[in-house]
């Protein structure tokens, strides 16, 4: 078989690092380039552990960088990019000249560099959930790929144009891609983003300290492994169409039910005392069902932890973190 070099963008953040460890487990997997603005000896152990990984790369830069993105594909001989760099809503908001940069034009910058490169099969770029309009936008209660997208946000707005490149340069130059539109993930890694919350109050119950969810609703959850799963399949399975954009699967139930089903974990790991969490009461400007139908008829084997199998695998790890001394608040 022919060798398969991976490069994964933004590597240190949630779903990269995830994406990382699962193709490093891969035996069709030949090598994975991290590459990340801040790669340090410890980025990728909350996913990694400590042990040695020969097939792993790590590499500092910037994902603006077009010409050191071609000079990295060329040296490492990448087949296969997961763009995951980023900068999330509440960076945007900040900054949102900064968040333009690395959204946008960090997307054209690897694009052009595997068109400019010849030899990539397959890009995987994250979107997101925050492109769809207000629930009262659309006439079901459901939204699917094809509904209109809106931008309130500069953050919003990065995402609908990394759509948009990632289908001009499949139609105009060939470049195939798959791109996803995460709603909200949780699990070991996600401390940063305005979804946030739901992560946040299953380490404060892990740690024993109060924590208040700054929003209400229903909304789709995803564990971090299926989110994981739900890119680096669509990366090397075959894919005739050439370009699609697909919502990631989730559970759509209310924040309440979630923190229900985080106090019942908590119970039966025996950690239930520690439960103080609270939920805000402003709702998210999000619908509350991405339907991932289209995901799942193409890539059949990307899976759909349970939110009870989700919360509790996510607790365990943050429990033993703790007792490592290794869970930062």
């Amino acid at each position: 078989m022919a060798e398969r070099n991976v490069l994964v963008t933004g590597a240190s953040g949630c779903i990269g690092a995830n994406c990382v460890g699962r193709l490093l487990n891969l035996e069709k997997v030949d090598k994975v380039v991290a590459f990340s603005r801040k790669i340090t000896p410890d980025a990728l152990a909350l996913v990694l552990g400590s042990e040695p990984r020969p097939n792993l790369c790590c590499m500092q830069g910037d994902v603006t960088d077009a010409e050191q993105l071609r000079r990295l594909l060329a040296e490492q001989r990448i087949t296969h990019i997961l763009h995951a760099a980023g900068i999330q809503t509440p960076g945007c908001q900040a900054n949102p000249e900064f968040g333009i940069s690395v959204n946008i034009m960090g997307t054209v910058a690897v694009y052009e560099a595997a068109r400019q490169f010849g030899k990539i099969e397959r890009i995987v770029a994250i979107s997101s959930a925050a492109v769809t309009a207000p629930p009262e936008m659309y006439p079901r209660p459901f939204v699917v790929e094809t509904d209109a997208t809106y931008a309130d946000t500069i953050y919003s707005a990065t995402k609908i144009a990394v759509e948009a490149l990632a289908a001009a340069y499949w139609r105009s130059f060939g470049v195939s891609s798959v791109v996803t539109r995460p709603y909200i993930t949780y699990g070991p890694g996600r401390d940063e983003g305005m979804t946030s919350g739901p992560t946040m109050a299953i380490k404060c119950v892990a740690l024993d300290r109060e924590f208040k969810i700054p929003f209400t609703g229903t909304y789709d959850f995803s564990f971090v492994d299926d989110v994981g799963a739900a890119h680096v399949i669509p990366l090397l399975r075959p894919f005739k169409e050439g370009f699609g954009v697909y919502h990631i699967p989730g559970h759509p139930v209310s924040v309440e039910h979630f923190c229900h089903v985080l106090r019942h974990v908590a119970e039966e790991l025996g950690v239930g005392a520690q439960y103080k969490i609270a939920i805000g009461t402003e709702k998210l400007t999000t619908p509350s069902d991405l339907c991932s139908h289209a995901l799942r008829k193409v890539f059949r084997e990307v899976p759909n932890t349970s939110l009870h199998d989700g919360i509790a695998a996510s607790l365990r790890r943050f429990l033993e973190l703790r007792k490592e001394g290794k869970l930062k608040a």
